[in-house]
């Protein structure tokens, strides 16, 4: 399959494919001479990403949060004003409004603390987070130190490097 035709396929590739009925081997086949085009389509693929995540997934998020902000300023406000009023219900055609009692809550006055745990443990719940400091290990590792729980790996991934005319 000539460069060009490999482009046209590239490009006709429908946007919509599963990822699991995506047969890059199929498609591609052998890879010399076809470097423009897979460096194009993955380009496209992100590019096309990035434009669904800015121009539609983006806005769609500061709406939503948008929405959910009024909605919840309009009941505090509502609320409010029932209880300033002293409304314990206001009748509309198709629905009451009404002035509830949430189920209890327990509020926490204090955070939970060491001091907090020796006076009160049964009551709470002790976690702890433990993580690596990769950069200290890497560090160590590199200066030739080594450890039995670590080691230095590097992945393999493909780049595209401009040509240099000449």
């Amino acid at each position: 399959m000539k460069l060009r035709e490999i482009l046209d396929t590239l490009n006709k590739l429908d946007d919509d494919l599963p990822p699991e009925e995506f047969d890059p081997a199929g498609l591609v086949g052998e890879l010399n001479d076809k470097a423009d085009a897979i460096k194009w389509r993955i380009d496209s693929w992100y590019a096309s990403a990035e434009m669904i995540q800015r121009e539609w997934l983006d806005p769609l998020q500061k709406k939503m949060t948008s929405l959910v902000s009024k909605a919840e300023k309009l009941e505090t406000y509502v609320l409010q004003q029932m209880v300033m009023n002293n409304f314990e219900k206001l009748p509309g055609k198709m629905f009451d409004l009404a002035v509830r009692l949430n189920p209890p809550a327990v509020k926490i006055d204090i955070e939970a603390s060491p001091e907090m745990y020796l006076q009160h443990g049964e009551l709470m719940q002790q976690k702890t987070l433990f993580s690596w400091d990769k950069k200290k290990i890497k560090a160590m590792l590199e200066s030739g130190t080594p450890l039995s729980f670590a080691s230095i790996t590097r992945s393999k991934k493909i780049a595209f490097t401009t040509k240099k005319d000449g």
